[in-house]
C-alpha cells in the first residue's frame, strides 16, 4: 500500500520554527494517520516530495518507524536556497529514503507540478494538509487526486 503526502510549506502551518503549536498537532496527526494505516497495511510505504514542511515531517515519521519512504524530487537541487540546517536535513533524509526519483532537468513551476503528478499516479491514496485555497500546489494535487479516483485523507491545519 502506497500512500503519498501533499500539504503546504512550513509559512502556512504556524512558520519555519516547528515548536509551533500548529506544527505540533500536525505531526502527531501524521503519526496517527501513519499508525493506523501501518496497522490496516503491514505493507505499507510512504511517497513524499520531501519539501519543507509536511512532506519531512510525513518521511520522518516514516523512517522512524522503519516504512520506506519513497523520495518524489521535482528537480536535482531542488534544496539548493534553503538555509544550511534545512539543507542538511534534506540530505540526511534522502539518503535514507529507499528510493529517489528526479522528476526533471531543471527548476521550474511545471517541475513540481510533474512530481505531484508522478506522486499521485504512483500512490494508491494520499493524505493532504490543505487549508482549502485552491489557488495553491497542495490544491492542485488535491483535484488531481479526487479526479484520478483515489482516495484523500484531507487534514485541515485549523482544525487539527
Amino acid at each position: 500500500m502506497k500512500v503519498m503526502i501533499t500539504g503546504h510549506r512550513p509559512d502556512r502551518l504556524g512558520g519555519y520554527n516547528e515548536n509551533n503549536t500548529i506544527a505540533q498537532r500536525i505531526k502527531e496527526e501524521l503519526k496517527a494517520q501513519i499508525t493506523h494505516l501501518l496497522a490496516d497495511h503491514p505493507d505499507l510505504e510512504l511517497i513524499t516530495g520531501l519539501a519543507q514542511g509536511v512532506d519531512t515531517w510525513f518521511a520522518e515519521i516514516g523512517l522512524e518507524n522503519d516504512i520506506p519512504v519513497h523520495a518524489y524530487i521535482p528537480f536535482s537541487g531542488q534544496q539548493s536556497r534553503w538555509p544550511k540546517a534545512a539543507q542538511d536535513r534534506y540530505s540526511s533524509l534522502l539518503r535514507r529514503c529507499s528510493s529517489a526519483k528526479t522528476i526533471c532537468d531543471h527548476p521550474s513551476k511545471k517541475a513540481f507540478l510533474e512530481r505531484n503528478d508522478a506522486m499521485i499516479h504512483d500512490c494508491e491514496m494520499a493524505i493532504a494538509v490543505w487549508d482549502g485555497s485552491q489557488n495553491s500546489g497542495t490544491g492542485y494535487t488535491v483535484r488531481r487526486i479526487q479526479k484520478s479516483g483515489k482516495s484523500v485523507v484531507v487534514l485541515h491545519p485549523e482544525n487539527i
